[in-house]
């Protein structure tokens, strides 16, 4: 939180190597078809913003969750054009998602599941899969260790930095986000994309009634 109050809207410098990755995730995320989307650390609201411009429904709706302050500013300021059907909330950084079972069509999450522990990314999964309709799906992107030598090496670094002093790189470390799928979910797309190394891991899935 501490971080991202002071960061504000420097975190959308970081386009460079993120925005290829949410693009991927879209073009496998159907988006067009959902009328109720949460996103789980909505940021300064960028992404947010052109989900409601160019993917979303006119009648869709939207929520975004985050537990600082400043970027929550940031994200109503810049999605005041859709107040009518988009809403930001300050969190108290519990991996919880506030909304009733089985209405939501799509959870979204991007780079923020690398900022947690093992646990509480496990209990975001278990949230999606609660609040998630039978047809819906959850569409994440992290840091990932990388595929390649050079991205192994690229993201090792990084991995090498958090272990020493996380906040040089905003709390962000390398995870591989396939292995905390468990049998309950149903793999629609998963892949990888870097630059210069900085790798991300693209995963869109549904939950498997038990």
């Amino acid at each position: 939180k501490t971080i991202y109050d002071r960061m504000g809207r420097l975190q959308d410098t970081q386009w460079i190597y993120e925005d290829a990755a949410r693009r991927f995730m879209v073009a496998h995320s159907d988006f067009g078809s959902a009328k109720f989307v949460v996103e789980f650390g909505s940021g300064t609201g960028r992404f947010a913003g052109q989900l409601l411009s160019d993917h979303l429904a006119p009648d869709a709706r939207y929520l975004g969750l985050d537990v600082s302050s400043t970027m929550v500013g940031h994200a109503r300021r810049r999605l005041a054009k859709w107040e009518e059907r988009a809403e930001v909330r300050l969190t108290d950084g519990r991996p919880v998602l506030p909304v009733e079972a089985g209405t939501v069509d799509c959870v979204v999450s991007t780079y923020v599941l690398d900022l947690l522990s093992a646990e509480d990314i496990r209990a975001v999964l278990g949230e999606a899969r609660r609040v998630l309709r039978p047809d819906g799906r959850i569409c994440l992107v992290s840091a990932s260790p990388g595929v390649s030598r050079v991205q192994r090496a690229v993201m090792g670094a990084v991995a090498a930095v958090h272990r020493v002093n996380p906040a040089l790189i905003a709390g962000c470390q390398p995870i591989e986000l396939l292995p905390f799928l468990d049998e309950g979910w149903r793999v629609r797309f998963h892949g990888h994309d870097a630059f210069c190394g900085i790798t991300s891991e693209i995963l869109v899935a549904e939950p498997v009634e038990a």
